[in-house]
């Protein structure tokens, strides 16, 4: 189909715009996964499903090289495409893009600020973010246009964790289970593509993701009204991608968690995306990466991805899956840390989970390189002291200590006097690449000793 230029005129202005091809053509192709930043995609969202079915039309739409310009998509379309998914079924095209256009406006984004070092988060502390700015119906079409802030976090940019969410519109009877699947995608490809995967999302950071920040103080309220509810959808529906079951994650007394057991549905998730083809014969994992996407890798990542097989005993499609959803800071970190001999899986959740927060955004690597040095020196100093202590010591060998690094991040051990020297990591860092930055990766990592030790000279100045 050839696309026919024409003009209209929006908001006083004519507009050229051109005609684009059809929906059903659109869907047809690859385009099933929509990139959103992680930060966009975690921050809480409450738009319905008619709002949230045209952001991503949208978002499929937006041109990368002008991601704030005029969209626009056939009204009549659209509107045959939304009356196949969900009960209402819309005649009226004005009516139905002027009640979203004022929902976007009543439901920005809410996005978590990023509390110092020594701050923890603030209840209040959230930074809205507008869907669009601009949105209606002209001569058939519909003519629409992204806010700055939103168009960003549909663009790739590098150094970003991005995850391409599958486009699953469907109307499912509880927002929550929508917004459930759109976590278990994330979570899908941080776990390179098992058909089954576990992992652990913070309570507040839930509470804020499923648009309940300040509801069900009780958290056994929590569960059933949310968790519960897209349990049961997402089990009883056999057409969803995914079903699962949840523990509450306590320390002590405190819940601090909650811990998802989920199992795919491979059929249904093809059924979805058509153009994905992911499972081997006769094997459970995956031939492809599902969020493989295309996008471009920079040259420090790709160096990253050979490390992390290397180093990591890993396949080259699970390291791929590790670096593209990590920045290159949070990469040198990881490799680091298995090198170490920290188990891939765990280092990185460690990087992800406790050592990428605050003011340690983009220097994760010095961070971990500082602990682990501080920790090799203590286990050492221990080997000697047991050497000559007259009752026996308990001593870590060479090949256990990666088992020692859980607890000093978790912990954050050495949080406080990396903090002290991260002034001296900057300046070093300034003078760096004020004379050109030569520290790059020449398809693997030298001996941990020799990083540590010349992490150490880093943080002295």
């Amino acid at each position: 189909m050839l696309a026919n230029a024409t003009t209209s005129c929006f908001d006083g202005v004519v507009v050229c715009f051109t005609l684009e091809a059809p929906i059903q053509t659109l869907l047809k192709s690859n385009t099933s996964l929509i990139l959103q930043q992680d930060r966009f995609l975690l921050g809480m969202q409450t738009i319905s499903l008619r709002a949230r079915q045209l952001v991503y039309v949208l978002a499929m739409c937006l041109d990368k090289d002008d991601p704030t310009g005029i969209i626009t998509i056939d009204s009549k379309e659209f509107q045959n495409w939304i009356n196949t998914n969900g009960k209402r079924k819309w005649s009226n095209i004005h009516g139905l893009v002027a009640s979203v256009f004022d929902e976007l406006n009543k439901n920005p984004v809410y996005l978590r600020r990023k509390p110092s070092a020594s701050k923890t988060y603030n209840k209040k502390d959230f930074i809205k973010v507008n869907w669009v700015q601009k949105c209606g119906v002209v001569g058939g079409k519909i003519i629409a246009q992204f806010t700055e802030d939103a168009a960003q976090y549909f663009m790739y940019k590098q150094g970003l964790p991005y995850t391409r969410t599958l486009w699953d519109l469907r109307g499912y009877k509880s927002q929550y289970a929508s917004r459930t699947v759109d976590l278990f995608q994330r979570e899908h490809r941080n776990s390179g593509g098992e058909n089954e995967f576990k992992f652990n999302f913070p309570l507040l950071d839930l509470k804020i993701f499923y648009g309940v920040p300040d509801r069900y103080p009780r958290v056994t309220d929590f569960c059933t009204r949310v968790l519960k509810q897209a349990q049961t959808e997402l089990e009883e529906d056999i057409t969803a991608p995914y079903y699962f079951t949840y523990n509450v994650d306590k320390r002590g007394r405190r819940v601090v968690g909650i811990d998802f057991d989920v199992t795919v549905r491979p059929d249904e998730l093809i059924r979805l995306a058509p153009e994905i083809e992911f499972l081997t014969a006769g094997s459970n994992e995956f031939q492809r990466s599902l969020f493989d996407g295309t996008l471009e890798l920079s040259e420090e990542k790709q160096r990253l991805i050979g490390a992390v097989a290397k180093v990591g005993k890993v396949a080259e499609k699970h390291a791929v899956n590790m670096v593209y959803n990590l920045s290159e800071s949070q990469g040198r970190a990881l490799v680091i840390m298995m090198k170490y001999g920290v188990n891939h899986s765990l280092a990185y959740k460690l990087v992800k989970n406790e050592c990428s927060f605050g003011e340690l955004e983009g220097y994760e690597d010095y961070y971990v390189k500082h602990s682990l040095q501080l920790l090799e020196e203590a286990r050492l100093k221990r080997i000697e002291e047991a050497k000559t202590a007259a009752v026996k010591k308990k001593t870590t060998p060479k090949d256990k200590r990666g088992g020692l690094a859980k607890g000093v991040f978790v912990k954050r051990l050495h949080f406080a006097s990396f903090m002290e020297s991260l002034s001296a990591v900057r300046k070093k860092e300034f003078e760096d690449s004020y004379v050109g930055r030569k520290e790059k990766l020449d398809g693997g990592f030298k001996d941990v000793g020799e990083v540590l030790r010349q992490a150490k000279a880093n943080l002295k100045g």
